[in-house]
This record gives C-alpha cells, sequence and structure tokens, in this order.
C-alpha cells in the first residue's frame, strides 16, 4: 500500500526494522461492514508496473492485514544509496545491492475501520528481510459497491495508495496466525487500605495490570492512560498519571495508578477504561469493573424528629420560633454533659466557625469532632439530615483525611435540599462564597421565611452591595434592622459600619456608628471591640481621642482570642503614640500571642526581632522559624538561597568560556616553512575548564552553617519546635514512646552543580553520594528507632520507644551545597 514494497524486489536488505506509526479506532464507533477478505490493487511508479494482494481479517480491536506486492514488469537499478523520499511521503535511506534480488513482498499491517475510512499503518516485512524505514500511515475511504459493481477501497484526497477492488471474502489459512490483537491488556488487580479488592467509599488504594506487546515488533511512544466511566463518582489521582511507553516484541509492561474515593461511590461497581494511544490516536481500549463499598446506604435524605431536642438549644442563634439572638455554648455544654450524642460535633461546628458565642478554635473543634465522629458518621450514611450536616464540618476539619471542600459541600447540599434548615442556611453562604448569587439569595429568603431571623443580615448585604438584587442601601438597612431587632451583633455591626458611608445618596451619621458598634460590642462581638477601639484610638466619628480606653477595648477583644487585636497591641507598643510610650516586651508579649493564633503580621515581627536581637540575643533559629511561618501565611520573600548559587555557576561557567580562536603552527616536510593554522575555539576544551572553574568557586565560597532546633511554643497540649539544617543536627529534644510526631519541611537547597536544586523530598540518583542510598539524594531524613527515614515534606509518626530526634539531609557531601530546609515539629 505504501510505495516502498516494490523496491524490495531488487534489493536484500541488512537486518532492520520498522519503526511503528500506527493509527486505531475502534469500539462503539466501528462500523458494521466487514472488510474482511481479499483486496485487489495495481500501480505504477517509475514507469514500473507492482501488483497489490491484500488480506484483511477482522480482529476484536479492528483489522490484521496482509500485504503482498509483486513486480509486473522488470525493472533495474544501479547500486548504491537510493533516496525514495519523493514516494508517498515515505521516509527511505537505504543501501542496496543489485546483485540480489527477490520479485515480490511480503508485509504486516495492522488497521482499523471507522465512519466508511480504513486507517492503516505497516508493520514491517514478514521473514528475514526487513526495511530500516520509517514509515507513515495513511487511510482509505471504503466505497459500497452498487448492483453488481463489487466493493471499493479508494485514496484519500492528496494520498497515493492505489485503489482496491474486493475480489472475495477469503482470508488465506496460511496467515491465520496473524489474525490477533496487537496489544492484549490483562492481570486488572485493585488492593484498598484494607487489602481487599473493592473501592471503599473515603479511602485510598492501588490499581494495577498488564500491557502485553503480542507482536513481533518494537513497538515505541505508547501512551496508556486510565479514565473513570461515572462522571459523577468520586474517583482522585486519574489525573496526569498517564504514561508513555516503549513496548519490546512479546514483552509487557505493569503501571500503577494510586487513587483514592471520595463519598460518592456507585453502590454495585465503578467502571475504568484502560486506553492506550499512539500518536494521541486511540490503539487500545479495555473496561475494567470493580465492586464498591458505597458511603450511602440510604439514597433519601430525612430530617428526623431526633433532630429537634438540638435544634431546641441552638435556636438562639438562628432565630427559630422567633427567639432572640444568644450565645449558645451553655446550652451545648450542658448537651454534652446530658449525653447528647450530636452536641459535640455541634460544638465542633461553631468553633471551627467562630461563631454562636464561641471564638474561632480549630483544634478544640477537632477534639470534639472525634469524640462523636463514628456515630455521625454511621446516621449520615443512613440519609440522617442532621448528620450529613454536620459531616460538612467534619470533612472541614479534617476528620475524612484531606478537607476538600467540594466533598464538604455535597453534604451540605444533601442535607439542605432535604429541608434541614441550619444546612439550607449554611448553604446560602456556601454558594455566596461561590459567587452563586441568584441561587444563595433564593435560600437566604427561603430560610428566613421558615423562621431562620439570622439570614436577615446576609439579605441586608446582597442589597448593599447589589448581588443578584439592585443595588439599595434603603432595603439593606431595612434587613439589618430586622437581624438588630433579632438581636445578632453581625447586622448591629452592618448598621454601624453602613452609617459611616457616603454613597448614592446615603448620608453618613456618626452617632449611629459609635451607639451599634457599642450594642455589638456589649454582646462580645470582637468585631466591634476592635472597631470601637479604633474610633477611640484615633477621636473619630464624634468621639474624644482616649488611648486608655482603646488599650481596653482591644485587651478585652485579645482576651476573647481575637487575633487582630493582639496584632494591633504588639504593633502599638512597637511604635508608640502620644500617650503611649514603647515598650519592647509588651511587644515581644503580645506578638507571640498574634504568631501563635495565626497572625502573619507578627510572624514578620517577630523574625525581625530575633534577628535583630530586640527579643534577647540574636537567634538564627526562631528568626528562621518564623519568616518561614510568614512565607506560608502569604507574607514575606522566599528564600532563593539555592536558585541563586545555581544562577551564579551558569553565570561563572558563562562569563569564563574562552570563544577565541585557536592558532596552531606546521612545518612543511618538504619546504620547511611555517603555516599559521586557525582551527576555531576550542569549546568542548573551554566549556570543561570554565564548568571547573566555576565549581572551585562554588567549593571556596561555602555557605554559613545552620543547624539546629529549638522549642518555639507550647500550646494545647502540643510542643511546637522550629529547625534550620544544612547537614546534620543530632537535638537534645526527648520524645516519649507513644508520642505522636508530626514533622513538615520546607525550602531549597542546591545539592551541587550536577545534582541541581532539591526540596525535601529529595531528587533521584545520585545515590552513591547519599548517607542511606534507599532514600532520594539531599532529602529531609530523620531518624526512628535507631534507622533513617524519609522525613521529607510532611511526615506523621507514632515513637516506637523513648529517644532524641536526630535530622540530617541525604547527602555525604554537603561542603557545596548552598541555601537550607527548615522544618517544624509538632510533638503531642
Amino acid at each position: 500500500m505504501k510505495n516502498v514494497y516494490p523496491l524490495c524486489i531488487v534489493m536484500r536488505y541488512t537486518k532492520a526494522f520498522i519503526t511503528l506509526a500506527l493509527l486505531l479506532i475502534f469500539g462503539k464507533d466501528l462500523t458494521a461492514q466487514d472488510l474482511t477478505g481479499t483486496w485487489e490493487a495495481q500501480q505504477t511508479i517509475n514507469n514500473v508496473k507492482y501488483n497489490y494482494i491484500l488480506f484483511m481479517a477482522k480482529t476484536d480491536n479492528g483489522y490484521i492485514a496482509i500485504d503482498i506486492v509483486k513486480e509486473a514488469t522488470s525493472f533495474k537499478i544501479n547500486p548504491g544509496r537510493i533516496n525514495l523520499n519523493n514516494l508517498g511521503g515515505t521516509n527511505v535511506n537505504i543501501t542496496t545491492n543489485a546483485a540480489e534480488k527477490k520479485n515480490s513482498a511480503t508485509a504486516e499491517m495492522i488497521a482499523s475501520f471507522s465512519n466508511n475510512i480504513l486507517y492503516y499503518a505497516d508493520l514491517g516485512l514478514i521473514g528475514e528481510t526487513k526495511l530500516n524505514v520509517k514509515l507513515v500511515s495513511g487511510s482509505l475511504k471504503y466505497v459500497k459497491g452498487k448492483g453488481r459493481e463489487k466493493d471499493k477501497l479508494l485514496p484519500v484526497k492528496g494520498a497515493t495508495d492505489p485503489e482496491y477492488t474486493k475480489k472475495n471474502n477469503n482470508f488465506p489459512n496460511e496467515y491465520e496466525s496473524y489474525k490477533r490483537d496487537l496489544v492484549s491488556v490483562t492481570s486488572f488487580k485493585f488492593i484498598n487500605s484494607d487489602k481487599t479488592s473493592k473501592v471503599k467509599y473515603n479511602d485510598r488504594g492501588v490499581l494495577s495490570f498488564s500491557v502485553n506487546n503480542n507482536s513481533d515488533y518494537d513497538l515505541q511512544r505508547i501512551n496508556v492512560s486510565l479514565k473513570l466511566q461515572e462522571q459523577n463518582a468520586e474517583i482522585h489521582g486519574l489525573e496526569g498519571n498517564s504514561g508513555t511507553f516503549s513496548l519490546a516484541k512479546l514483552k509487557g509492561i505493569n503501571p500503577e495508578i494510586d487513587i483514592f474515593s471520595g463519598f460518592n461511590l456507585p453502590a454495585d461497581s465503578i467502571h475504568f477504561t484502560v486506553v492506550g494511544t499512539f500518536n494521541n490516536v486511540t490503539l487500545f481500549t479495555k473496561t475494567i469493573s470493580l465492586a464498591t463499598i458505597p458511603f450511602f446506604l440510604n439514597d433519601k435524605t430525612t430530617v428526623n424528629k431526633s433532630s429537634d431536642q438540638i435544634l431546641a438549644v441552638v435556636k438562639p442563634y438562628y432565630g427559630f420560633g422567633k427567639a432572640l439572638y444568644a450565645p449558645v455554648v451553655a446550652g451545648l455544654n450542658q448537651s454534652i454533659v446530658a449525653g447528647n450524642k450530636t452536641a459535640p460535633m455541634w460544638k465542633a461546628a461553631f468553633l471551627s466557625t467562630g461563631k454562636g458565642g464561641y471564638e474561632q478554635d480549630d483544634e478544640a473543634a477537632l477534639s470534639q469532632a472525634k469524640k462523636v465522629y463514628k456515630e455521625v458518621l454511621l446516621a449520615a450514611r443512613n440519609g440522617d439530615a442532621e448528620a450529613q450536616y454536620l459531616m460538612f464540618y467534619g470533612v472541614g476539619l479534617g476528620l475524612t483525611g484531606d478537607p476538600t471542600r467540594n466533598i464538604a459541600g455535597a453534604f451540605l447540599k444533601k442535607s439542605a435540599d432535604a429541608g434541614f434548615l441550619p444546612a439550607m442556611y449554611d448553604y446560602s453562604l456556601y454558594l455566596m462564597r461561590d459567587s452563586i448569587y441568584d441561587d444563595s439569595f433564593n435560600y437566604l429568603i427561603n430560610c428566613y421565611n421558615k423562621g431562620v431571623q439570622k439570614a436577615a443580615v446576609n439579605i441586608g448585604d446582597f442589597y448593599q452591595y447589589g448581588y443578584s438584587v439592585p443595588k439599595d442601601f434603603t432595603k439593606a438597612i431595612e434587613w439589618y434592622s430586622k437581624g438588630d431587632a433579632f438581636g445578632d451583633p453581625e447586622a448591629m455591626m452592618r448598621l454601624a459600619k453602613i452609617y459611616n458611608i457616603n454613597d448614592d445618596g446615603h448620608k453618613a451619621e456618626p452617632k449611629k456608628v459609635v451607639l451599634y458598634a457599642t450594642k455589638a460590642a456589649n454582646l462580645k462581638s470582637t468585631v466591634a471591640l476592635n472597631y470601637l477601639a479604633k474610633i477611640y484610638l484615633n477621636g473619630r466619628n464624634g468621639v474624644v481621642k482616649n488611648i486608655p480606653k482603646a488599650l481596653a477595648l482591644y485587651k478585652e477583644a485579645a482576651a476573647l482570642g481575637d487575633n487582630k487585636a493582639m496584632s494591633s497591641l504588639a504593633f502599638l507598643y512597637l511604635n508608640g503614640i502620644p500617650g503611649l510610650l514603647k515598650d519592647e516586651k509588651l511587644t515581644l508579649q503580645w506578638a507571640k500571642k498574634s504568631a501563635q493564633a495565626g497572625g502573619a503580621d507578627c510572624m514578620v515581627l517577630l523574625a525581625e526581632m530575633y534577628n535583630n536581637g530586640t527579643a534577647g540575643a540574636k537567634d538564627v533559629i526562631k528568626t528562621r522559624f518564623w519568616a518561614n511561618q510568614a512565607r506560608l501565611n502569604g507574607m514575606g520573600d522566599d528564600d532563593n538561597t539555592a536558585r541563586q548559587a545555581q544562577t551564579n555557576d551558569m553565570m561563572n561557567i558563562l562569563t569564563n568560556i574562552d570563544l577565541s580562536d585557536k592558532h596552531t603552527t606546521y612545518v612543511g616536510m618538504e619546504t620547511g616553512n611555517l603555516y599559521d593554522v586557525n582551527e576555531g575555539p576550542d569549546l568542548i576544551g573551554s566549556f570543561f575548564s570554565s564548568t571547573m572553574s566555576a565549581y572551585k568557586k562554588r567549593r571556596e565560597n561555602q555557605q554559613a552553617q545552620i543547624n539546629g532546633i529549638k522549642l518555639i511554643y507550647t500550646a494545647g497540649g502540643k510542643k511546637v519546635y522550629g529547625g534550620t539544617i544544612t547537614s546534620k543536627i543530632t537535638s537534645d529534644i526527648m520524645i516519649n514512646e507513644g508520642a505522636k510526631v508530626k514533622i513538615a519541611g520546607y525550602g531549597n537547597v542546591s545539592l551541587g552543580m550536577m545534582a541541581g536544586i532539591g526540596t525535601p523530598d529529595g531528587i533521584s540518583g545520585f545515590q552513591s553520594y547519599c548517607v542511606d542510598p534507599t532514600l532520594p539524594h539531599g532529602a529531609l531524613m530523620v531518624k526512628i528507632g535507631g534507622k533513617w527515614t524519609l522525613a521529607g515534606s510532611s511526615r506523621t509518626f507514632i515513637m516506637p520507644a523513648d529517644g532524641i530526634l536526630q535530622f540530617a539531609i541525604n547527602d555525604a557531601d554537603y561542603s557545596n551545597n548552598q541555601g537550607y530546609f527548615d522544618f517544624v515539629v509538632t510533638a503531642e
């Protein structure tokens, strides 16, 4: 079919192979027409006529074909090198021997048939004689014969293929052995975390299979990927898990893919499709069916009467039954003591948001949630709306693994759609954060009409900012006032702030600003306390400046756990103002509290204080700890030591390359004359020389060694240590047996000119330069039980025995390394 084979009749070729060029389209789109049979054609090339016979047979994935080319008229060529690039798009460069001559050639092909087009690719010559050729695949258009006309395969536009006519439906017995699929996919296996073969909800597992090359040809650049058939099933890890492989003839590969599931799985089974492609065109497909363990045992979500008891406890927050706003702390604590099965999870929900009279505290929230998580999980599986609502917070706190917002939102929506009022309210806010304003507004109005007075403040936001409705300050104040009547401090603060605005005909009213902010502050709103403190600090809104009053308001908010108030106090004592002297001790005290509570600005401040020695003696470990924490919270610049080292190396190489010409003088053997020959620049020698010079400079300019770990603070029964490492640390920190230890590593280290930059997870290769060759080169390691193990960017383990923590970078020669790894150790 490709105009290469006729040349075989006059040549005997050295042992070679044809590189696979393959196009397959098959499966559900396969045309019903069967092309099995014998096809014939004739073609003249360079005044030589050739006869073609094509035997085709259908396989599971397409067609296998035998292509025979015979010389119809003799021709003669001269020995030597022949370039056949002008024939049919085929690239051929071969050395011929005209003394050897054959009168025919037989080739194997693979093809597929879709939408009346036959796509084919030549694999190679059958027998010992093979071409060393790169072939381009082709296609033929199928035309069904009318009346007595025979079926035809016609070349597509621009192609040089001959025109084939179907002779009969026979496929010769002598080629039966070739009727097999080129590639097969077998040996499917799945193992979940329980070492069983079912895909379980919210779980991880490994899917493996075999891809086998059944042909006599080496197949190059085969891309294998996995696709999920069920669009709504929560299976993750398939993205980016495709791979490109080379399959040697009669050999196979065994890909493994790590997958993890969410909560939404089909009830009985789930289906994957293994897809093999070549040049972005499908080569093979295979469907895998795996049994599932679904999360939802009951498809229907129901609001049960058992939820009435806890709803009565939290109604002062939501405003059910025309109740006035009040904190729910006391009521929830009493319910927990009384043994209510879901009360600890409700407390966790309020702690995680800092609502209902609670200050935001994720650690305390997680501790509460763990107490009843199993009970809530089982109820949620059985369709209980309250439990599914609480699962929204359980997922957000990380009880189910990674806190994926979409998974949490799915639980919230199921509960909201069932009519559970707290879920309806929270789901409206969930939609609002995603800017889905129309749906959010509708949920809020529905909530308010069903008795959720808390929704009034959010409806007011829609009118103030023009979300989904026309911007209208009058209506915004109307809704905020409804929230004020309910006693909601958030609504009071909205009124305080809107009365501080001059906009679109709305005039500011300073007295009302102070009035509503004071009302909210009296209800222990930390937002209001901070807002009022600024008013008294600066003497605004008709209020006389009052520094003691401002400090008292900040301290009241700080006592309630408010980070902003702690930060404000730290910077007030740092800078000082008229009426308030600078105080480094108080600055450090409040900066520590704010930083430990997550205040990024105070993390930066602490780093500066430890670096300058204004917090006592200079401390490089604490400086780097707080600077790193600030970067993780979006403040401060990255440490570019490692990247700058790599840049310097490259610049040293480039600036030292000698590109001048090299002149050599020769003496003439006969004349004795001198000849000067310009041999041009010695690029290889110069590059080697400049590289060695750069390497020498790097080793001569070693960075300062920083190896240390210190206790930074203790909070909630946990000790938090900060460390920086260049080579190796043996600390004096004793960790007791059974303690849970979390390690988080950060930063980059340039591991040498050749190795490049590595993260705490290390890099591949260079094992001969490792302290422990079983771990990645340059990785952050920790010694546990006398054995080095990978700490990397994230590691959690239980201490097997009492021991002192030891850390190291997995590099036997750290003298030319540049950059540092910072790490945090949390022991509990």
